[in-house]
């Protein structure tokens, strides 16, 4: 089990890594490593509604109001997903951990009112993960516009 967190660990860490230099000054994401280093996560800049945006106070001022045309949460982790899947990489979209895949999961954070994707490490080889943050940026542009 401590070998497996370690592979987990050091995927994350490279995957943060590779995201970041492949980041574009305009791109619509901003990656935030966390401290435990199982999952990344992505504050993106896309345009996706959440029923919970409602009920926010509103001093949240939230970027995303439903009912303007947005598009819903999971659509980004299926379209990375697939994308990923076409490819030959191990990555799912789910709300869990994969441990042996890559998992992406993507909301809309009910304090901030901002989107996000979650991106969980995988016990995988190191040759999968360039690739797949290739994928995730790919997505990313193409949902911005980009």
């Amino acid at each position: 089990t401590r070998l497996r967190t370690q592979a987990i660990r050091r995927s994350t860490r490279y995957l943060t890594e590779i995201l970041r230099k492949e980041r574009r000054p305009d791109d619509p994401y901003e990656v935030h490593p966390s401290d435990h280093d199982i999952f990344l996560v992505m504050q993106t800049r896309l345009d996706v509604a959440n029923e919970s945006v409602q009920s926010l106070p509103s001093w949240c001022a939230p970027a995303v109001k439903p009912g303007t045309g947005a598009m819903t949460p999971t659509i980004l982790s299926r379209r990375i997903a697939e994308l990923c899947a076409r490819r030959g990489l191990p990555v799912m979209a789910a709300s869990s951990f994969g441990l042996d895949q890559i998992v992406l999961l993507d909301y809309v954070n009910m304090h901030d009112a901002r989107h996000h994707l979650r991106v969980s490490g995988a016990d995988i080889p190191r040759s999968f993960l360039s690739p797949v943050a290739s994928c995730i940026r790919q997505v990313l542009t193409e949902l911005a516009g980009g």
